[in-house]
């Protein structure tokens, strides 16, 4: 099993979690922070943040250039999160997704949103 960015990012996504059993722990809520390096993103694609969707959360809970997007329950009608583990087990039952909902747009016309982390085991 090898690490990813996106393994990275869904184990720093800030989550709250329930156990539903004695040992399986599922994610409920929560929110994932991404710390945009606004500067570069000009300088390296001429992207420039013109705007967030409501329910995006600015500043996010890194800093002052960072947005938090809301992690959707499990029984959410769209986009439900199914992220679980054994807590005895964790890397061998780590499955599902944590989903998010909200947009960033950058120069008025790319959108970026509505989102899902997940762990792919064949990568």
């Amino acid at each position: 099993m090898r690490f990813n960015r996106t393994a990275v990012a869904l184990l720093l996504a800030g989550g709250a979690t329930v156990t539903a059993s004695a040992d399986l722990v599922q994610t409920v809520g929560g929110q994932t922070n991404v710390l945009l390096d606004l500067a570069l993103l000009q300088a390296a694609a001429n992207l420039q943040l013109t705007g967030v969707s409501d329910g995006v959360i600015t500043p996010g809970n890194l800093g002052p250039n960072s947005v938090a997007f809301v992690i959707t329950p499990p029984t959410s009608a769209e986009l439900p999160s199914t992220f679980q583990y054994d807590s005895k087990d964790f890397f061998g039952t780590f499955s599902g997704s944590i989903n998010h909902r909200g947009s960033i747009t950058f120069n008025n016309a790319v959108t970026v949103g509505n989102f899902e982390i997940l762990f792919d085991n064949g990568f």
